[in-house]
């Protein structure tokens, strides 16, 4: 795995911020979860949730840029479906 911080700077092995013994707790808990998350944000302090929710609206303003366009791609009539599309092979 590869660890990274925002802007390229690395932390020295083992001295990543952070309680480990907490992290384990975190994860024993989301683990016993039905359904567990498909995400977790495991970052020590508000720094880790504050660039997923920037992350989070990146992606939204993304969507909203494109919205019409990615709407627009779906095809103006039903595709035949493959049964029609072998039977007007053969005829």
């Amino acid at each position: 795995m590869r660890w990274w911080r925002p802007g390229g700077t690395r932390t020295p092995f083992g001295k990543q911020g952070g309680d480990p013994a907490k992290l384990a707790r975190a994860l024993v808990q989301i683990a016993s979860e039905q359904p567990p998350p498909r995400r977790f944000i495991a970052g020590a302090g508000a720094g880790a949730i504050a660039t997923a929710e920037q992350k989070v609206a990146d992606l939204k303003a993304q969507i909203e840029a494109y919205r019409e366009l990615s709407s627009s791609l779906a095809f103006d009539e039903p595709a035949p479906s493959l049964q029609e599309s072998v039977q007007g092979a053969e005829a």
